[in-house]
């Protein structure tokens, strides 16, 4: 359930700040540290990206100071054919996490739904955008840094 790549579903996700989104978030799992916690980030249909810059990847600009992955709605992402219905992004400013799995198991149990792993070539794309954003901080770069390493030789 919390391999890389995967992307999940929460139904009744609550914020750190105790708000419940009663029609879920969507959650990818970035990177599994060895069972124990995983790297994710959350998803958003909000789209704050000018369309001369909207494109299905990564999108890094200083001009307007935003750093996200934008998933094109109704595009196949996942080895299971899996695309999201609205356009989709992740925005990694404070949006790539760690998290410990039992948590989260404890938290949500048998409602997390897997919805698809992302391919191959769409997982490297996205690592490696976030990888580049200047709003992920070092730690998670360095970890990111060797997962790269070993994922594109």
């Amino acid at each position: 359930m919390f391999g890389n790549g995967n992307i999940l579903h929460i139904p009744r996700y609550e914020f750190e700040d105790g708000t419940i989104k009663g029609t879920g978030k969507f959650l990818i799992v970035i990177f599994n540290n060895n069972d124990v916690s995983i790297i994710a980030s959350l998803t958003t249909s909000q789209n704050h990206i000018p369309d001369d810059l909207k494109k299905h990847g990564c999108i890094n600009s200083d001009y307007i100071s935003v750093s996200c992955y934008h998933f094109e709605k109704s595009k196949k992402i996942t080895t299971s054919d899996f695309s999201f219905w609205k356009d989709t992004f992740v925005y990694f400013s404070n949006n790539v996490f760690e998290k410990k799995i039992d948590i989260i198991e404890e938290k949500y149990g048998d409602t997390i739904e897997l919805k698809g792993k992302l391919s191959d070539e769409e997982y490297e794309e996205f690592i490696y955008c976030i990888y580049k954003s200047k709003f992920v901080n070092r730690g998670i770069k360095k970890i990111l840094e060797k997962h790269l390493e070993n994922i594109c030789n």
